[in-house]
C-alpha cells in the first residue's frame, strides 16, 4: 500500500513537471508574437537600408564611368593673360571630367605647326587653336579635321570652315574702345593733338586686323589724332620698348602709344621710364586688362586697357568646348564671347568688384 502510495505520488511528481513543462512553452510562444512582429519589422528596415545602400553604389559606379576627356590647346603664345585664362578654364575642365594639356608656340608659326601635330598623334577628344596666323595654319588646322578629332579655333579666325567651333571676340570693339579712349582725351584737352604711334601684335591673323581697324577707322582724323607710325612688337615687352625708344628720337612729338596687348604696353612704359620721360605727357593704351597692367594704371603709368574678362571668357568657351565633347547638338559653329569693357583708374576697382564670384 505505502508503495503504492509512493508510485501514485511519482506519477503526480511526473504529470506536475510535464504540465509546468507545458505551461512555460505555451507562455514562451505567447511572448514570442512580440519579438517575431520586431524581427519582421527588422527585415524590412534592413532591406530598405540595403536597397539604399544598392542604390548609392549604382551611383557611385555611375559616376566614376562618367566619360572622361582629354583637351588638347594649342596656345600661339602664353603671356600673361593666357596664364590668367587657362587657370579659370581647367576649374570648368575639372568640373567636367576634362584634362587639358596645353602647347605654346611662341608666337612662332612652325613651331605651331609642330605642336598641333603632335597634339593629332596624342589623339585628344578635341583640339582648340589660338592661331598664330590666318593663312599659314590652314594645311594643319584641316589635318585635325582629316585625323577625325574635333576642332576648335579660339580667339583668331583661321581661312578654312574645316572646323567645329570658333569662339571668337569682337576685335573691332577692341579697337573701338581703344579709339574712344583717344576721342575723349582730345575733348578734354581743347588744342591739343594726339601724336600716336601703334604697336601690332602680329599681322596676318584677322583679329589684329579688326583691333587695327577698329582703333585707327573710329579715331584718327589726321588733325586732332594723328598716326605718326605703326610697327610690329610680336606681343613682347623687348620689342615694344625698343620700338618705343626709337620712336623718342624720331618722333619727339609723339604722346600717344596704342598698343594691341597690356605686355606690349609695360614694353612702352619701361622705354619710358627709361628716358627719364614724365607720364602726364603721355597716353599709353594696352588691350587685356592683366594683373600686371592693373598696378600701371595705379601707378598712373598706363592710361587705359581694353579689360578682358578671363574668367567670364574661359567659362563661356568651356562651356561650348564640353557640350561639343558629350555631344550636344551645336547650334552654330561661330560663337560671339563676349566679355570686353574700357578699364581706366577711375573704374578698375568698380569692374573689378563685379567680377567678384
Amino acid at each position: 500500500m505505502k508503495r503504492m502510495k509512493k508510485i501514485t505520488r511519482s506519477l503526480l511528481s511526473v504529470v506536475l513537471v510535464l504540465a509546468m513543462i507545458l505551461l512555460c512553452g505555451c507562455g514562451n510562444d505567447a511572448g514570442g508574437a512580440e519579438p517575431e512582429t520586431e524581427e519582421v519589422q527588422g527585415t524590412e528596415e534592413e532591406a530598405k537600408e540595403n536597397e539604399a545602400k544598392e542604390q548609392a553604389e549604382e551611383k557611385e559606379v555611375e559616376n566614376g564611368n562618367e566619360e572622361e576627356y582629354v583637351l588638347g590647346i594649342a596656345f600661339s603664345a602664353f603671356e600673361e593673360f593666357h596664364v590668367e585664362w587657362l587657370k579659370y578654364a581647367e576649374e570648368v575642365a575639372a568640373e567636367n571630367n576634362i584634362t587639358i594639356i596645353t602647347t605654346n608656340a611662341q608666337n612662332n608659326i612652325s613651331t605651331q605647326m609642330a605642336d598641333i601635330e603632335s597634339l593629332i598623334v596624342q589623339k585628344p577628344d578635341a583640339i582648340m587653336v589660338w592661331a598664330v596666323e590666318a593663312d599659314g595654319m590652314v594645311n594643319v588646322v584641316e589635318s585635325i579635321s582629316a585625323a577625325g578629332i574635333p576642332c576648335i579655333l579660339s580667339s583668331y579666325s583661321v581661312n578654312t570652315d574645316q572646323y567645329d567651333l570658333y569662339l571668337y571676340e569682337d576685335q573691332i570693339l577692341t579697337g573701338q574702345l581703344q579709339a574712344d579712349y583717344c576721342k575723349e582725351w582730345v575733348e578734354n584737352h581743347p588744342g591739343e593733338t594726339l601724336n600716336c604711334g601703334y604697336i601690332w601684335g602680329v599681322t596676318g591673323i584677322s583679329g589684329c586686323i579688326e583691333r587695327y581697324d577698329g582703333w585707327k577707322d573710329n579715331c584718327v582724323d589726321g588733325e586732332k589724332i594723328v598716326l605718326l607710325d605703326e610697327q610690329i612688337g610680336n606681343w613682347s615687352a623687348a620689342e615694344a620698348m625698343a620700338i618705343t625708344e626709337d620712336w623718342l628720337q624720331a618722333y619727339p612729338e609723339m604722346n600717344c602709344i596704342v598698343c594691341m596687348s597690356d605686355e606690349m604696353a609695360l614694353g612702352a612704359i619701361q622705354a619710358l621710364q627709361g628716358a627719364g620721360k614724365d607720364f602726364d605727357d603721355y597716353v599709353i593704351i594696352g588691350i587685356d586688362g592683366s594683373e600686371s597692367a592693373q598696378l600701371e594704371l595705379d601707378k598712373g603709368t598706363l592710361d587705359g586697357t581694353v579689360f578682358q574678362n578671363r574668367y567670364l571668357n574661359a567659362k563661356l568657351q568651356m562651356e561650348a568646348v564640353t557640350s561639343l565633347l558629350k555631344g550636344e547638338p551645336v547650334e552654330e559653329k561661330d560663337v560671339l564671347i563676349k566679355a570686353k569693357q574700357l578699364m581706366t583708374p577711375e573704374n578698375k576697382e568698380e569692374i573689378l568688384k563685379s567680377l567678384e564670384r
